[in-house]
């Protein structure tokens, strides 16, 4: 290894262990065990308690008690959903497998802190392939680790998008390498492996919607580079090396891409959501000043500090990508917008500034109308992730201006005003950074603290530049003011944004996890365990004591199940009949049910007060379609996600049904007969049976998970080898 390899790898390893230590003392107290061994913090957030821990913990149960088998299908969850197609459950990506080696709720926390140092590592490349300099690149990995629209989504629990986000600079600079046509062919080959991989990763995330904007930053540079006068003979390349990026990442996103496809076919999504719900969460322009100051109008978050005065009341995340970062960008557009790098970047931050508007401009419209596979999805905002790569880059590229400008002879004037400014900021900063009430829940008053934080670490990092200049030497000042600026932005990104890491106490929800005492009633019911339990559906306990949630939200599940949902109340006994919900939990007093159908089973003294019911006009889940149901006896042989089998005995030919839901991937076979594959979904499994004692036998064997796995694996192999092939050449 040569001295500048040596100097180039203990750069990247430098800046990965200090992003790491950065997410660590941020996220602190998120990641610390007591002594005993119990979880102190966990993550909160609304689709974290909502939907997203109860499917792992349900899913990482099964694959603990199952003998490591991969749960492919949740029978809990609407009747039936497979798990890696509905989204429900992504396996492939990497950090998902900290739950086999880690307790649950500090493999979950540590999954945002990898994914955050992740993301500034992947800032720190694409600078580099930039061409900035090293201590350049830190501010650039430095705003793309903390960056407001990543950090913020950790409160509101998306650990799926945050990972696939985290992929988003390693996709850029791919496409930096594959569009230098300047370069060796064999560099051009390693960025389209790179971009392809992250593409891919994206997937295997369990996050289209960052994919689909990936793909179109690709697409906004391949028109961008047929448009540039230098390159606009280059258009076989262009088109050919983004084709070879796309066809490479869907291979890689294989193992996610194709079961989500075949379960998107014949989902609730299968044409598409309507243009009113795909802009419902449309950024307002008024709110654009929050990129540069945080909260400026409030706080918008679930966790709130003071009263939010925005226009868009629901938001559950931030923009802020730092104010110093913003002043950086605007000077890179004065300084270099003649530049091919700058010019393309100020061009993505504006385009998808304008997408995320979403229903405030008639861009969208045009988009969600031409754009192919665009009207799948519901969230404007998710494409600003465009703008939260471009201003970064764009303040490295203004900061890179800066160095060069005071390196220049005869700006010794220059200097001098600096340190003055530096003094005297450094006085008031640090006067209105002592002085400001944190506990102050005003929203002026939390910016103007946010900006004190801010300016004192500007302060102190102009103290250090003036000192650098005193030692008369280029090396010092090129390395101590963007220094002083990474530092600067990481504080100021890591206070700004603390309000979105607030935790809750994680031994409370062990504890729920637990059965209580109505539970123990309802374990010693018949398998499939069906409690009607209104507003608890997906919460933890009922899910790991095998009961089923039929009514639990999830953004995508079968069209059948939402038709037959929309055309049947839920809390019908026409529904409850449908899906064989003989049992209800009921919160109110007991005197509410006299002269109700309802058969108490069972009551437990509040407080919490709840009753366990049993409707008698409802059949049981597993019925005769015609004739008595005494003519029918059953019982559950074996329940798990991927295999059922059901004993059944009767004295004469019926036509059993069960009240679960089937689609293409499962079969079944009657003893030892033939199977049989389910050609569609329907939300009943029948079975005709012959009189005399039987065993029904269901197994899911979905052929696009096996496929996607393949597409997988040769993707990441086609992937090496192209790394491998470029580095030789």
């Amino acid at each position: 290894m040569t001295m500048e390899t040596r100097a180039r790898w203990s750069w990247r390893v430098g800046v990965a262990f200090g992003l790491l230590l950065l997410a660590c003392v941020q996220l602190g107290p998120l990641v610390h065990e007591r002594p005993e061994g119990g979880a102190t913090w966990f993550l909160f957030g609304l689709d974290t308690v909502g939907h997203d821990v109860p499917v792992q913990m349900w899913v990482w149960h099964e694959v603990a008690h199952g003998g490591g088998t991969m749960p492919l299908w949740m029978p809990p969850l609407k009747g039936g959903l497979p798990t890696v197609g509905a989204f429900l459950w992504t396996p492939l990506a990497p950090t998902l497998w900290l739950h086999t080696a880690l307790p649950f709720a500090l493999a979950q926390r540590l999954q945002f802190v990898l994914a955050l140092w992740w993301a500034g590592l992947g800032g720190y490349w694409l600078a580099r392939e930039l061409g900035m300099a090293r201590a350049v690149a830190v501010l650039t990995a430095v705003a793309c680790a903390v960056s407001g629209h990543l950090v913020t989504l950790i409160h509101a629990g998306h650990l799926q998008k945050v990972l696939a986000l985290a992929w988003v600079p390693w996709f850029a600079g791919g496409m930096v390498r594959l569009f230098a046509g300047e370069r060796a062919a064999a560099v051009r080959v390693t960025g389209v492996a790179a971009a392809g991989v992250a593409l891919g990763m994206a997937f295997l995330c369990g996050h289209p919607q960052v994919a689909y904007t990936m793909m179109a930053l690709l697409g906004l540079r391949a028109g961008f580079e047929l448009a540039w006068p230098a390159t606009k003979r280059r258009v076989v390349p262009v088109m050919a090396g983004a084709g070879a990026v796309v066809v490479l990442g869907l291979l890689v996103g294989g193992g996610q891409l194709v079961p989500g496809s075949e379960m998107g076919a014949l989902s609730n999504r299968a044409a598409g959501v309507t243009f009113e719900e795909a802009v419902a969460t449309s950024y307002p322009p008024s709110e654009v000043f929050e990129f540069v100051l945080p909260r400026f109008r409030g706080d918008s978050s679930a966790v709130g500090h003071g009263v939010y005065h925005g226009a868009w009341g629901e938001r559950l995340v931030s923009d802020y990508a730092g104010a110093l970062v913003v002043v950086l960008a605007l000077l890179a557009f004065v300084r270099c917008v003649r530049r091919r790098e700058a010019a393309f970047w100020l061009l993505t931050a504006a385009a998808f500034l304008v997408v995320g508007f979403g229903s405030h401009t008639p861009v969208y419209r045009v988009l969600y109308d031409w754009l192919p596979g665009l009207d799948r999805f519901r969230s404007p905002g998710t494409f600003f992730a465009g703008v939260a790569l471009a201003l970064p880059v764009l303040a490295g590229l203004g900061l890179e201006a800066c160095v060069e400008a005071l390196q220049r002879p005869g700006r010794s004037l220059v200097r001098r005003v600096a340190g003055i400014v530096a003094a005297l900021g450094i006085l008031g900063a640090l006067a209105a950074w002592w002085g400001h009430d944190g506990a102050s829940q005003e929203a002026t008053d939390l910016m103007l603290g946010s900006l004190a934080r801010t300016l004192g670490l500007v302060a102190f990092g102009s103290a250090l530049v003036v000192g650098a200049t005193f030692l008369r030497t280029a090396r010092a000042l090129a390395l101590a003011l963007p220094l002083a600026c990474a530092g600067a932005t990481a504080g100021d990104l890591a206070t700004a944004n603390a309000a979105f890491l607030r935790a809750v106490d994680w031994d409370s929800w062990a504890l729920y996890a637990a059965p209580g005492e109505l539970d123990d009633r309802v374990m010693r019911l018949p398998e499939p365990r069906r409690v009607f339990e209104p507003g608890r559906e997906l919460s933890l306990r009922p899910l790991l004591v095998g009961r089923d949630a039929l009514l639990a939200y999830h953004p995508i599940s079968f069209a059948a199940y939402e038709a037959h949902l929309a055309a049947t109340p839920f809390d019908s006994v026409e529904w409850r009949a449908a899906w064989g919900v003989q049992h209800v939990w009921y919160p109110g007093p007991l005197d509410d049910l006299a002269g109700s159908p309802f058969e108490v089973v069972a009551s437990l003294a509040g407080p919490p007060r709840a009753v366990l019911l049993r409707d008698t006009r409802v059949p049981a889940p597993v019925r005769a379609v015609e004739g008595a149901s005494e003519e029918l006896r059953w019982h559950w042989l074996e329940r798990t996600p991927n295999r059922q089998t059901l004993e059944a005995a009767c004295d004469r030919p019926l036509l059993v049904e069960v009240a679960e839901t089937i689609a293409p991937g499962w079969r079944w076979r009657v003893g030892d007969g033939d199977w049989q594959e389910a050609p569609e979904v329907a939300l009943t499994r029948r079975v005709a049976l012959e009189a005399g004692a039987h065993q029904v036998v269901w197994e899911y064997r979905p052929r696009a998970w096996r496929v996607g796995l393949w597409m997988t694996a040769l993707g990441l192999g086609m992937s090496g080898a192209l790394l491998m092939g470029g580095r030789r050449r």
